[in-house]
């Protein structure tokens, strides 16, 4: 469990890296836009998605 935990607060700072690097707006629908592309790009690394579990 402690594990998994490690991966998602892995998982949790490279979303926050992501939007955090790009512009500076913090507009919700600016930030749902970048969480959602990150995610996307997830998607297509199947190795990276299965070490979270």
């Amino acid at each position: 469990m402690g594990e998994k935990r490690a991966l998602l607060a892995e998982q949790d700072a490279q979303i926050r890296k992501l939007i955090c690097a790009q512009a500076p707006s913090r507009a919700k629908g600016d930030l749902k836009k970048a969480t959602v592309s990150h995610l996307r790009r997830l998607l297509n690394s199947p190795q990276r998605v299965m070490r979270y579990f």
